[in-house]
């Protein structure tokens, strides 16, 4: 493969940079300063030590990103997303001269949650540095652990997966598993739970830190692994780089079970998501469930060439925040768009109808009652139709009146 693949794991505590085919990972802490008298910028460590200074350090970058914040370094504000571009363009370049190679073709970014208000403004970053929007990839940490696993040997993943996630202020249980169903392909599915908040690495400083951190993992494991049967158990986060401390908690997780530890294993999965992406055929033969995709797929029967048929205006295993469809139809004899939900699983969910009413249109004869339909995702749950009236050129000109936008919820 001759695309250059970066895979980054973007987070408000720490940034990982992975190359397809480098051996080592790249982490820096999510920081950025400033020098006062030009334009000279700071990041990772680097930021951090100019905080001893008379340097200001401006952190949480993807959270002030995500609220619109701004924030002011030597007398000059920053929006948020200026900063995320000033950090990112410093790690990419300290990265191609580590690495000796040429910038990246394709990226692919792994962050904690997909959100439209944060995705948005973390491509928009690329593309004013001159990267190309069709090659800029931006997914869930669940979906980089998705494409981690599956791109290990078959015995890692053959019953359930398990990953415990400790970052600088939160425990994390992310769990895989995989779904051979009927179809010619299996589906992946991966969840995700924020189990204890307020965790701080730190405590791990003391004998006494050491046996309540242990304690805590401990009661975890013995919880979220109860009654189930793994594969293989994944240990991230910098307090996993050597486990002697957690003696109970590796005593649960290490049952009749395999257990690795791989600090980078985000940034990882996001570098295989983008060799996906790269490749002319893709390597990878399964339907992902996760955070930023689909789990169910959403049709609308249509009549074509006189056969009616559900079209699909968006799959089970898309990404939401990508699966926007715009078209222009004839709405003969029907009252009303019936939008179906069908789960990917139907024994646990079964397919339901949303009806959306066409009673606002004006009435015209047959042949004549042209309808444009828009639809986008706000997130995986929820779906937004925009109907209105496209008129019959000079004999029915536009109702400008004739416009509805609707929610549509996919699930309860």
């Amino acid at each position: 493969m001759e695309a250059r693949v970066l895979g980054i794991d973007l987070s408000d505590e720490s940034t990982t940079l992975v190359y397809f085919g480098e051996t080592e990972a790249l982490t820096f802490k999510t920081l950025v300063a400033r020098e006062k008298l030009k334009e000279t910028w700071y990041v990772g460590d680097d930021a951090f030590d100019q905080s001893l200074g008379e340097l200001s350090v401006t952190d949480r970058l993807l959270t002030l990103t995500a609220k619109h914040g701004t924030a002011t370094i030597q007398g000059k504000k920053y929006h948020g997303n200026e900063l995320l571009r000033h950090f990112l363009k410093e790690i990419i370049e300290k990265s191609v001269n580590k690495f000796d190679a040429r910038y990246p073709d394709e990226i692919v970014i792994s962050i904690p949650k997909v959100e439209s208000n944060i995705t948005n403004q973390i491509m928009d970053c690329f593309v004013d540095l001159g990267y190309y929007r069709s090659h800029i990839h931006i997914i869930s940490r669940s979906e980089s652990f998705i494409y981690y696993v599956m791109s290990q040997n078959k015995d890692m993943w053959t019953n359930n997966v398990g990953l415990f996630f400790v970052s600088d202020t939160k425990i994390h249980y992310y769990e895989l598993r995989v779904h051979r169903g009927s179809g010619p392909n299996p589906v992946v599915i991966a969840q995700r739970e924020d189990i204890h908040e307020g965790f701080d690495q730190d405590i791990l400083s003391t004998p006494k830190g050491i046996k309540i951190a242990d304690d805590i993992l401990t009661s975890i494991g013995k919880e979220v692994l109860a009654r189930k049967i793994f594969s293989s158990i994944l240990l991230v986060g910098r307090c996993f780089s050597e486990v002697s401390w957690a003696e109970n908690f590796m005593r649960v997780v290490c049952q009749r079970r395999k257990v690795y530890s791989e600090q980078a294993l985000f940034a990882m999965g996001a570098c295989y998501r983008g060799v996906d992406f790269a490749s002319p055929k893709s390597p990878f033969h399964f339907t992902c469930i996760c955070d930023g995709r689909l789990s169910s797929t959403v049709s609308l029967p249509l009549i074509n060439k006189n056969k009616e048929c559900d079209t699909p205006i968006a799959r089970a295993g898309d990404n939401w925040y990508t699966a926007s469809s715009q078209w222009r139809m004839i709405a003969d004899g029907v009252n009303s768009l019936d939008f179906k939900i069908t789960p990917l699983d139907l024994r646990k969910r079964r397919m339901k109808v949303v009806k959306i009413s066409l009673d606002f249109l004006p009435k015209r004869p047959q042949k004549t009652r042209r309808i444009d339909v828009r639809t986008v995702f706000k997130d995986a749950q929820t779906m937004m139709v925009e109907i209105k009236d496209a008129g019959f050129g000079d004999i029915y000109p536009m109702g400008k009146k004739a416009h509805l936008i609707k929610e549509v919820n996919l699930w309860d």
